[in-house]
């Protein structure tokens, strides 16, 4: 991996050795804010593969974004890079989740930092999400930018990523501690990249986050949140939304 590279697509200045919590939140935090959540191959009906050389040539060579197993699974090969010890786990999506138990589909990691800490951290979802690592420490809670987050025990779901919202704790998404290896992730990612009941291939989902809000697409809207102000733009015609795509991304066609 060419790590000065992958560095300097993330605007993260990183000391040799450091494995601190410090600049495990820094990396995270600078990667959310530089390299967007993005779907737009799936819409497209480009294939694309999990292998690294593939991820690097998107995300860093390319300057394109991706989700979560992509995202998440070339973040993992920097942090082991830089001397981070790293878990993948499989998660489900609890947050806006229909009835039932939802099919595990989002890649998540756990990582020790060199205070003999575990964190949880995650740069693959496409909107709300911890801009920090959250200490892997039942019910401490987490207060930074984008929210208060915590992690409880559930005896169905193993463990659970909760937020507060609306004067109460909600579930966002839960993980077992099963580690999972690059060979794991390939069956699902298919799926969602091809089955046709994937809420992937329905409409686009495009985030950015920007420190004090974020940058959106869903469906037919782009949405831009700065503190408490929405800006809401359609997307109108095709030509419309690549423009847009490119000014509030910088995701080409």
């Amino acid at each position: 991996m060419n790590l000065s590279a992958y560095l300097a697509r993330i605007g993260a200045d990183v000391r040799p050795g450091d494995t601190s919590p410090e600049m495990l939140r820094a990396l995270q935090t600078a990667h959310l804010t530089h390299v967007p959540y993005e779907t737009m191959d799936i819409i497209r009906g480009v294939p694309f593969t999990l292998e690294p050389d593939a991820l690097f040539d998107k995300i860093v060579t390319r300057r394109r974004g991706g989700y979560c197993f992509e995202l998440n699974g070339l973040f993992a090969l920097l942090l082991r890079e830089l001397g981070f010890a790293v878990t993948e786990y499989f998660a489900r999506f609890l947050r806006d989740a229909d009835p039932g138990i939802p099919m595990r589909r989002h890649r998540v990691l756990r990582v020790t930092a060199s205070d003999g800490q575990d964190y949880l951290c995650d740069v693959g979802v496409g909107g709300v999400c911890p801009l920090v690592p959250l200490p892997f420490s039942l019910y401490t809670e987490t207060h930074e930018p984008n929210g208060v987050w915590r992690l409880v025990p559930d005896s169905v779901y193993g463990t659970v990523v909760e937020e507060y919202k609306a004067g109460s704790w909600a579930p966002y998404y839960a993980f077992t501690a099963e580690p999972q290896y690059p060979i794991d992730f390939v069956t699902t990612n298919y799926w969602c990249q091809s089955a046709p009941d994937s809420p992937f291939r329905a409409s686009p989902i495009v985030c950015l986050q920007t420190g004090s809000g974020r940058r959106t697409l869903r469906g037919d809207e782009f949405r831009i949140f700065d503190g408490g102000r929405v800006e809401v733009i359609p997307a109108g015609d095709a030509e419309n939304r690549d423009r847009l795509l490119w000014e509030l991304f910088g995701i080409g066609t």
